[in-house]
C-alpha cells in the first residue's frame, strides 16, 4: 500500500474524464477520496450501493488511471483487491483548450449535476432539515459581478470549504452530507 500520495491527481486526458460521465462513478471517486485505500465492498457499504453495481465503474476508473491497485488481500479464495486514487483528491486540468477534453469535461459536469439533483430530490422527499444552523438541505444560486480581488477572495473561501469538508469527515455512523459547488461566468 502506498504511504505518500500527492495531494491531487490531475486529470489531463479526455479518456480520463470520460470515466466520470456517470453519476455513480463520481460517487465512487468521492468515496475513495474520503476513505483512502479500500475494497469495492467497503466502498459499496459506504455509499449504500450493491458491490456488483460498482465493478464496471471501478474497471473504467482503473483503465483511466484514476484508481490503482494498492494491494491484494488473501481471502482463502479469490484475492480481494484494495484500490486507491494515486492522489488524495481528483482535479481537472482547466488549462487545456483541447475540444475533446472540454467536451468530456462538460459531460462529466452533467453527470455530477445529475447526481446532485438526485441527491437533492431524495433529501426533499425524506424530510431533510431546511432551517437553522443544523440544516442538511440548501439550494441557492447567486449571480453577481465581482472585482478581481473579490473573485480571488471567493476562490480562497471555496477552497477553505472544500478543505474543511475533507478534514472533518466524521466517518461511518454519522449522516452524510453532499455538497456540489459550481462556479461559472455568465
Amino acid at each position: 500500500m502506498s504511504t505518500t500520495r500527492p495531494r491531487q491527481l490531475i486529470l489531463t486526458r479526455p479518456g480520463q474524464i470520460r470515466a466520470l460521465t456517470a453519476p455513480l462513478a463520481h460517487r465512487v471517486v468521492a468515496a475513495f477520496e474520503r476513505m483512502g485505500p479500500a475494497t469495492i465492498a467497503e466502498v459499496a457499504d459506504t455509499i449504500g450501493a450493491p458491490p456488483e453495481s460498482l465493478y464496471y465503474h471501478v474497471r473504467r476508473l482503473s483503465r483511466a488511471g484514476i484508481l490503482i491497485e494498492a494491494e491484494r488481500r488473501d481471502t482463502g479464495g479469490r484475492p480481494e483487491i484494495v484500490w486507491e486514487i494515486p492522489g488524495r483528491e481528483v482535479a481537472f486540468d482547466h488549462t487545456t483548450n483541447d475540444p475533446d477534453f472540454l467536451d468530456a469535461l462538460c459531460r462529466a459536469a452533467d453527470a455530477l449535476l445529475r447526481l446532485a439533483s438526485r441527491t437533492y430530490h431524495a433529501a426533499v422527499r425524506s424530510g431533510a432539515s431546511r432551517r437553522g444552523r443544523r440544516r442538511t438541505l440548501m439550494l441557492q444560486q447567486h449571480a453577481v459581478r465581482l472585482r478581481a480581488r473579490d473573485l480571488e477572495e471567493l476562490n480562497n473561501r471555496l477552497e477553505e470549504i472544500a478543505d474543511f469538508i475533507a478534514e472533518h469527515d466524521a466517518g461511518p455512523g454519522t449522516p452524510m452530507i453532499s455538497l456540489t459547488m459550481v462556479m461559472a461566468p455568465e
